[in-house]
């Protein structure tokens, strides 16, 4: 996320000699009509390809990765479990921020089925003596894997049936975006400062359990506004954190 910052930063200094400087050096031009851009903002674009377009992806393997560690089952097979069965269920429209919700609950979704289905003993294919030990848990995890994939692959096709087109796009513009909306004003910021200090009262680590809360409506927020500065927009929008830091 800091480099995908940063080369949205290097892309967009709001300084003309230096854009000048750059455009004149790396004259070289790419796309055409409203995409048409010189080559050399091209390292930031591809920068935010590397990381912020692909936010998601990271979260719901390395949620089920670590997850699948503290359950002591194999946490690769948790991993790649949970991120086949999030593109399954649709996930490949939001790789981005805009899927973090979703990637999240199939994380954990898929990690529990995958717990469950590791511990009956008629889905593990034993392997013989003398295979090595990463082959042998490969084809532990196979058929858990194939069934916990399908489940999602299952879930996505009969929402399908009922209207529903992509469960990530569908569930941002349901649920995600309209709070982030809410979210993002004076009155919940003016809760959120509270909440922290509350919680510490009580001797609970007030920053840290509110924290993985804020980062789900922050990252999007945040992608909005790269996005307005990449669109050449003066107007950048205002998180949540930045309304804490100025009440605090």
């Amino acid at each position: 996320m800091i480099l995908g910052a940063f080369a949205t930063l290097i892309n967009n200094l709001p300084i003309p000699a230096y854009t000048n400087f750059m455009d004149s050096v790396f004259s070289k031009t790419v796309g055409k009509g409203a995409e048409k851009a010189y080559i050399w903002t091209k390292f930031g674009g591809n920068a935010w390809s590397g990381t912020f377009a692909i936010l998601s992806v990271f979260i719901v393997f390395l949620v089920a990765y670590n997850l699948g560690k503290s359950y002591n089952i194999n946490p690769l097979a948790a991993g790649v479990t949970a991120l086949g069965s999030f593109f399954a269920a649709g996930g490949l429209a939001g790789m981005d921020s805009m899927g973090l919700f979703v990637a999240l609950i199939v994380a954990m979704i898929s990690t529990e089925i995958l717990r469950r289905l590791l511990g009956n003993k008629h889905l593990v294919i034993k392997m013989p003596d003398g295979v090595p030990p990463a082959v042998s848990q490969s084809f532990a995890a196979l058929l858990p894997s194939m069934i916990t994939i399908a489940v999602f692959s299952l879930f996505a096709t009969i929402l399908l049936g009922f209207g529903v087109e992509n469960i990530v796009t569908s569930f941002y513009k349901a649920v995600q975006e309209p709070f982030q909306g809410l979210a993002n004003s004076y009155p919940s910021a003016l809760l959120l400062a509270f909440i922290t200090p509350f919680l510490w009262f009580f001797g609970l680590h007030g920053a840290n359990m509110i924290e993985p809360f804020m980062q789900t409506i922050n990252a999007p927020t945040i992608t909005a506004n790269l996005n307005a500065i990449k669109a050449g927009k003066a107007d950048i929008l205002l998180t949540n954190h930045s309304l804490i830091h100025l009440l605090t």
